[in-house]
């Protein structure tokens, strides 16, 4: 029995700088400075039939980041992808974008949370996710 992999390809933009606390800081200062990071990935999903039933639902992700202050076009080929992971209220799951690269000698860590809600009691189950837009922080460190 051979195993389905599934390849999809995504990309998320939004307003983002670099040094802010927390992300709604980081959008409103990308907002003020006009700065965006696009992040263009590539999800992969190696095994169905282990995805579904995985509780957090977790693929392979890699790509590239957009950022102009760093650059365009930047490799990321370390990432993590789980889509609808539990979040602890049985309303409400994450789908989560984790993605590692480097530039000019530091390692950076994109991470990415869409909260995405349901609506229960419908009689054919729940009601497709509306998702938020992206929580965005990018941790940094000195390359090794």
């Amino acid at each position: 029995m051979s195993t389905l992999t599934l390849t999809f390809k995504e990309a998320m933009s939004g307003h983002f700088a670099l040094g802010a606390v927390n992300p709604a800081e980081g959008a409103d200062m990308g907002r003020r400075n006009d700065t965006t990071l696009t992040m263009h990935a590539q999800v992969t999903i190696h095994d169905i039939d282990r995805f579904v039933t995985d509780p957090e639902h977790t693929g392979e992700l890699t790509g590239s980041i957009d950022f102009a202050p760093l650059g365009m076009g930047i490799p990321a080929s370390v990432g993590v992808f789980n889509l609808f992971k539990p979040s602890g209220d049985p309303d409400m799951t994450y789908m989560v974008y984790e993605l590692g690269f480097q530039h000019g000698g530091r390692d950076y860590y994109l991470a990415a949370t869409k909260k995405s809600r349901t609506t229960r009691g419908s009689t054919c189950g729940p009601t497709p996710p509306r998702s938020t837009p992206p929580c965005t922080r990018v941790a940094t460190r000195a390359a090794r």
